[in-house]
């Protein structure tokens, strides 16, 4: 699932397509594009992925025609619905639906209230539940958006993957940590500090004594048996690959996060205030975790 849901609004009557962009605007993770000619639909959806495409009547059926013919024909992503929206619902069916499209199509009759449609728009693209407003559709724990932490636990994998030093990496289910975390015999961690609109905190990559030397050892081709200066930055380093692998990611969705600082750090345990997010992973060589620390700098 893409943080970012780009809603693409096809309509030649202006003013109902502003009102419905204008009520997706108070949700973060709905971004909304609107065009009204047939030339602008298909350079849209040719030079970015949409989410939802939203056509209302005004549209022509000679021009919603020939988009959803083009989204078969050419190399474009599909969206995953298509909300037809019609006064008249005769026009609705003389549209030529190819069968490619049939199971994403949703179709709508109206007048219907802006904000109401935007309420059944977002609750598909967003899996609210009935009655929840946009602003309520965001995924958290303890104000961590767990979409956006989502990323950067596909980008752990990723990252540790290629290194050719783990195997059969996977993550457990996520849990709070509100206290110390020395349980987890963490000895060393690498850490990158956050600010976003989904996310302002520290993100850390953090090993027991035994993984984290083994991944040093193999990709060093050393023969270390203890966490000295000679390996202590590494946890860093591994910390900003993964960083770079998220903001890539996050980047192609239209959310930048900034260049950041690497640090590694020893301490036994990190202790703040706010409640830490903490997803185990296992490996064919051991345990390490992943921490979203919220507001911990």
């Amino acid at each position: 699932m893409d943080l970012i849901r780009k809603v693409l609004i096809l309509s030649l009557n202006t003013d109902w397509a502003r009102d419905l962009s204008h009520e997706f605007s108070g949700s973060k993770k709905i971004a909304v594009r609107v065009g009204s000619t047939r030339s602008g639909a298909l350079k849209h959806i040719t030079e970015e992925k949409f989410t939802a495409l939203v056509i209302e009547d005004t549209f022509t059926k000679k021009n919603i025609d020939y988009l959803l013919r083009a989204l078969v024909s050419q190399n474009v992503e599909q969206p995953s619905y298509i909300f037809l929206c019609f006064l008249d619902f005769n026009l609705f069916r003389e549209i030529s639906i190819p069968e490619g499209l049939k199971a994403q199509i949703v179709a709508h009759s109206y007048p219907m209230a802006q904000a109401e449609m935007a309420k059944i728009i977002g609750g598909k693209l967003l899996k609210c539940s009935v009655g929840m407003g946009l602003q309520d559709c965001s995924k958290e724990i303890m104000g961590i958006d767990l979409e956006f932490a989502n990323v950067f636990m596909k980008a752990t994998t990723k990252t540790l993957s290629e290194f050719g030093v783990m195997e059969n990496i996977t993550h457990e289910k996520p849990f709070m940590l509100q206290k110390a975390e020395g349980d987890l015999g963490v000895k060393i961690r690498g850490k990158i500090i956050i600010k976003s609109e989904f996310f302002s905190g520290s993100f850390l990559v953090s090993f027991p004594k035994e993984t984290y030397l083994t991944i040093y050892n193999k990709v060093a081709q050393a023969e270390k048996t203890e966490i000295d200066d000679s390996n202590y930055d590494f946890a860093g380093e591994m910390a900003n690959m993964i960083y770079g692998q998220a903001k890539k990611v996050l980047s192609e969705q239209g959310v930048n996060l900034d260049m950041a600082i690497p640090v590694s750090d020893k301490a036994d345990s990190i202790v703040q205030n706010d409640p830490i997010v903490v997803v185990p992973f296992s490996s064919s060589i051991g345990k390490f975790y992943i921490k979203l620390a919220r507001n911990f700098y």
